[in-house]
């Protein structure tokens, strides 16, 4: 998942069982709220752990309803980056999914995007990222990467028309060689993109511009294309 503006400084990589094991023997614990821990690595390098993934909480769809209402929009965007990474999808999944698309906005849409595609009920859900990605909301990456992950034809378009909106940036910003935070960079913003549009179909054109970044000035941007290869090989 990848973060918005307001988590810029915050977790930066979602954790898997294992690192979380590495992380509480050998990482500094920064904060922990009540749906996740944060975890200093090194320096600007954050990895938070969510409670979810080792089912440390849990939450019915009756005990959500109840308290989703009141939670002050911080928390509810703290709750679905937590969330987003639960293992399995249960019914009461499925009604919370169905009550924060009802009440709900782009910032906690956005990050629970990833999430929401493992609903049973995949078209509707697909048609509303799709709703959302076409309005050109501030922060449009997760719905990028959700539509891609779901291989979804109808989503080409719409990520197309940002594919070639940030390909003349992510142009000039190879040429001169800046080097970009990734969430500031013309070229990671591209990258979302090819990777999405290679997930649905599987053109050479894309694949393409991965490899092209291999070899990219900016080491994050090398590492989030050979990511992206390493994933669909």
């Amino acid at each position: 998942m990848i973060l918005n503006e307001a988590f810029m400084s915050e977790p930066q990589e979602p954790m898997s069982p294992e690192s979380c094991e590495k992380a509480r023997a050998s990482a500094k614990l920064v904060r922990e709220t009540e749906w996740m821990r944060v975890y200093e690595l090194g320096p600007k390098r954050l990895q938070y752990e969510s409670k979810f993934l080792r089912n440390e909480i849990q939450m019915s769809a009756d005990s959500f309803a109840t308290r989703w209402p009141s939670m002050p929009s911080k928390e509810r965007y703290e709750f679905v980056f937590a969330y987003h990474a639960k293992g399995n999808f249960t019914a009461d999944d499925e009604q919370i999914v169905e009550k924060i698309m009802q009440d709900g906005d782009d910032r906690v849409w956005s990050g629970l995007a990833l999430f929401m595609i493992r609903h049973p009920e995949r078209e509707r859900v697909l048609a509303f990222l799709r709703a959302r990605l076409k309005a050109k909301p501030e922060h449009p990456f997760n719905y990028i990467q959700a539509l891609g992950e779901a291989e979804d034809p109808e989503a080409l378009p719409i990520i197309r028309s940002y594919f070639d909106e940030f390909r003349s940036n992510a142009e000039t910003e190879r040429l001169s060689g800046a080097l970009y935070e990734p969430w500031n960079s013309p070229g990671w913003s591209f990258l979302i993109c090819c990777e999405a549009l290679w997930k649905i179909t599987n053109s050479s054109e894309y694949l393409s511009d991965l490899r092209n970044y291999q070899n990219h000035p900016n080491s994050s941007l090398r590492n989030q294309a050979t990511r992206a290869l390493e994933v669909q090989r």
